[in-house]
């Protein structure tokens, strides 16, 4: 899928932490279940897709050699690997992607039966909803709810998503909440969109499990 997995491999740091505190536990019984509960902010695919993958190269030939070494950089020329939209969404869905291992990651809890431990809110509910979404995760961790205002928003533990990821803003907090992401639509190939379609296994309308099926 898309470009080979030679590409540098990387995972978020929170995911790896996900992913090793779920696997710390073989929850085998009832009694055995640890009482955390985790909080998961999760966009679709498609819209996963419409934020970061322009972003995908966005670097000079010295830049990218540095970052991925001499030998992806010419495989990627050797290869001809035409880097465009398409190339990109494949990218970020194969096993060295973002998108790719966020989704098998968040996959784990499911194949266990575990979802009630996630708390999974969707971009566009926190942006339409927010009271009610924010209420849903106070309520979740079983916390006191809060009376929030959402003007002049401030992030005070912000990410170096260039060093982390190269993908400078990925996750710039703006000030208010409101949407700014475009219509999948509108910058995805027909081909891409059937493609990934469906493939968000925690919600109800789920027609591609592809996640839930990997060991």
């Amino acid at each position: 899928m898309g470009i080979k997995a030679t590409i540098l491999r990387y995972k978020t740091k929170v995911m790896k932490s996900i992913v090793d505190l779920l696997e710390a536990y073989p929850l085998k019984e009832e009694k055995d279940k640890p009482p955390y509960k985790i909080y998961c902010d999760m966009d679709g695919v498609l819209t996963d897709f419409e934020s970061r993958f322009d972003h995908f190269t966005g670097m000079n030939p010295q830049v990218y050699e540095k970052k991925y070494g001499i030998e992806q950089f010419w495989h990627l020329i050797d290869n001809k690997i035409e880097v465009n939209d398409d190339t990109r969404c494949d990218y970020l869905m194969s096993d060295y992607g973002i998108v790719g291992q966020a989704l098998f990651a968040m996959s784990r809890p499911f194949i266990r039966g575990e979802e009630g431990l996630l708390k999974i809110v969707e971009y566009d509910d926190l942006v339409e909803n927010t009271d009610e979404v924010m209420n849903e995760i106070y309520d979740f961790w079983g916390l006191e709810r809060y009376s929030h205002t959402y003007e002049n928003i401030e992030n005070k533990y912000p990410e170096n998503d260039i060093f982390q990821y190269n993908l400078d803003g990925m996750h710039t907090v703006g000030r208010t909440i409101k949407k700014t992401c475009k219509k999948p639509e509108e910058v995805l190939s027909a081909e891409i969109i059937k493609k990934y379609s469906g493939m968000e296994y925690w919600r109800p309308d789920c027609s591609n499990d592809y996640y839930l099926k990997l060991s």
